[in-house]
């Protein structure tokens, strides 16, 4: 029987990168003719002219091509999930960008990974062609931090260029989570993963869709979906002020006791009075995102919602 592979692609304004993408795409499958193969697009509700593309795009010889498309923008983490659940029954799921930064002539060497017997292949960047310095320096810092405090250690470049088997597939939509980092998620499930290095060529057309704004609320989203160390930290910060400020006392009577004056209590006060404030202040502001998380999964809103729907 003849093994069925999906490609997904997130898409979000990628009007003039669609076209070329399915010819770099057939350009490539043509070869594998063992495999049956589908594109599946995934439209973040773009508001350009990117499901209209879509829609009239009818595959070729060597592939079909389906496409969802969401009623509002839930985001490139909800994309891949969309396309994951809906490719459910395929052999093994690939997941790439629309936007020809993860190229297609990387497909075989998945499928070579894969059939050697591996369950998750991942490309990871090693330089990016378009990157600036302050993205290289804060993409470096991201993963650093992640690996030293996170529950799961991610190689430095990892991307969502990956090829996952349908038994990987199938656990992931065990997760009930609603903040998801998919590349985390999948890197956490384990079994059996090897990785393949690239550098990611210029975006072909348009401009990125995400923004830094966007890079940051995923930063965090990462971080506090795989470590308690805020919590953690806040709660030593308390411990530290606490045993602090219980010494100071101590000195400050005695030191008024013995008649020794090096500042006055007042400065004291006020000193670690602004200390115990800020601490108290990140402490909220940590623990609110944890509050935050658990209010979205409480609430159990849908991840995304499917408007629209081709089928060829």
């Amino acid at each position: 029987m003849t093994k069925k592979i999906t490609i997904v692609v997130p898409a979000y304004n990628e009007e003039l990168n669609i076209k070329p993408l399915l010819d770099s795409i057939d350009s490539v499958v043509s070869k594998e003719t063992s495999y049956k193969w589908e594109v599946k697009f995934v439209d973040d509700c773009s508001n350009d002219s990117t499901w209209e593309v879509i829609s009239q795009q009818k595959g070729s010889a060597n592939f079909e091509v389906n496409a969802i498309r969401f009623s509002s923008n839930f985001g490139k983490e909800p994309a891949l999930v969309a396309g994951l659940s809906d490719s459910i029954e395929s052999d093994a799921i690939i997941f790439m960008d629309a936007d020809l930064q993860h190229p297609p002539e990387m497909i075989p060497s998945f499928l070579r990974k894969w059939e050697e017997g591996y369950m998750n292949v991942s490309a990871v960047r090693s330089s990016a062609k378009d990157y600036t310095a302050f993205k290289k320096f804060s993409s470096d810092v991201f993963y650093k931090v992640m690996n030293l405090f996170a529950d799961i250690e991610l190689p430095r470049g990892l991307t969502d260029f990956k090829l996952i088997d349908r038994n990987v597939a199938l656990e992931f939509l065990k997760f009930k989570e609603k903040a998801v980092m998919f590349r985390g998620l999948i890197e956490w499930l384990g079994f059996r993963k090897t990785y393949i290095e690239f550098e990611a060529p210029a975006r072909l057309n348009g401009e990125a869709a995400y923004s830094y704004r966007k890079l940051s609320r995923l930063a965090i989203n990462s971080f506090t979906s795989f470590s308690l160390l805020p919590l953690k930290i806040a709660g030593m910060l308390g411990a530290l002020i606490l045993v602090s400020c219980s010494l100071l006392l101590i000195y400050m009577l005695i030191s008024e006791t013995i008649g020794i004056e090096v500042f006055t209590p007042m400065a004291y006060f006020v000193v670690f009075n602004t200390f115990l404030t800020g601490t108290v202040l990140s402490a909220i502001g940590f623990t609110a995102i944890y509050i935050g998380r658990i209010h979205v999964q409480v609430v159990d809103r849908p991840l995304y919602i499917i408007s629209d729907r081709t089928q060829s």
